[in-house]
């Protein structure tokens, strides 16, 4: 009798933990959006951008000010892991505006990433430097992503990532032996390494993280200003910029109680800042950005996360992925399996 019941249990656990894997998107549908401004009860969502943005956009206010949407994501492939996830209804979109989106503002699409919703729009908009052509613009008759829904989901998971316990340790500037560098994160997981950082300790000066080859790194940053004055992300010893092992699409800098983020220079990480207003200047941000406004003039290198964190609820989709359902049909089949023994026996 008891064998029966582990065997059943077993059954009915494989598909769902087999599926919660590192081919899950990490943020769901937001994984596939370079910048997203989530809004929160203070503010709107906006994102006012005086640069180009490589990869999609996403946000719940206004949109004005970027100069290019998709510049170096045509095409997708390996740049674009989580493209998938920006097709809804059957429609792939390079950028999903609640507001207006505020031109001029040139926007990059091939045959699979095509199309805009936005509630307005105003000014110039150019798609492949045809001007304003309306074929481009969706016609969808509501917002394809539920930014309140996501506000909420983005919040728990944010605290879920703050609630977990530092594995590795941190050198400061203030101290010795830390190879040169403002900050000195070390870890030993070859799976995920937590570190826990307060505001209070950003300097002016290079992070460096001395982690196994592709571990998933968490930064959890306290405090509810933080100002963070970069020279650059080192990884192993390697300029994560130029870094071809491409390791910092795995790390990830989570502000939990930020309301303000200021970024002076660059930073080639992901940032989860969902009450935060982000504003930034001299530099380049790499990876996903999801906060609750920007406001700036960062270049945006679309590096999306592939970080493997846990998640307080299964990523938002139209549908579920295939693996998903094929591993979830195996643990039907393997209960009917069973069943099937104990009947001939």
């Amino acid at each position: 009798m008891r064998k029966s019941f582990v065997a059943v249990a077993l059954c009915l656990l494989a598909g769902p933990l087999a599926a919660h894997a590192d081919s899950v998107a990490p943020f769901g549908v937001l994984s596939a959006y370079n910048i997203v401004a989530l809004g929160s009860s203070s503010l709107a969502g906006s994102i006012t951008e005086n640069n180009d943005v490589e990869g999609r956009v996403a946000a719940a206010g206004s949109v004005s000010g970027i100069s290019g949407i998709l510049n170096s994501l045509t095409n997708a492939g390996s740049s674009d892991p989580w493209g998938s996830y920006a097709t809804i209804n059957g429609v792939n979109y390079a950028a999903v505006i609640d507001g207006t989106l505020i031109g001029p503002t040139a926007i990059k699409q091939d045959s699979t990433i095509s199309y805009v919703y936005a509630a307005s729009h105003t000014g110039t908009i150019s798609f492949n430097n045809s001007f304003n052509n309306r074929e481009f613009f969706s016609n969808a008759a509501s917002s394809p992503i539920d930014f309140s829904a996501e506000r909420t989901a983005m919040a728990n998971e944010s605290a879920l990532l703050a609630g977990e316990k530092a594995t590795g340790t941190v050198c400061f500037s203030t101290n010795y032996g830390c190879s040169g560098r403002s900050i000195v994160l070390t870890g030993t997981s070859k799976a995920i390494n937590y570190f826990t950082v307060p505001a209070s300790d950003f300097g002016y000066g290079s992070i460096e993280f001395d982690v196994p080859v592709g571990s998933t790194v968490v930064v959890n940053v306290t405090g509810s200003s933080v100002t963070f004055s970069s020279a650059g992300v080192y990884i192993n010893g390697n300029n994560a910029e130029s870094d071809s092992n491409n390791d910092d699409n795995k790390i990830l800098f989570n502000f939990p109680t930020a309301t303000s983020v200021t970024i002076k220079g660059a930073v080639d990480a992901s940032i989860l800042a969902p009450y935060a207003l982000l504003t930034s200047s001299d530099g380049q941000i790499g990876g996903n950005v999801i906060v609750a406004q920007y406001s700036g003039n960062s270049e945006f290198h679309n590096d999306e996360y592939m970080g493997n964190i846990p998640e307080v609820t299964p990523p938002t989709s139209t549908t579920p992925e295939p693996g998903t359902i094929t591993l979830l049909g195996s643990g039907v089949l393997c209960l009917a399996g069973l069943l099937r023994r104990r009947r001939k026996a």
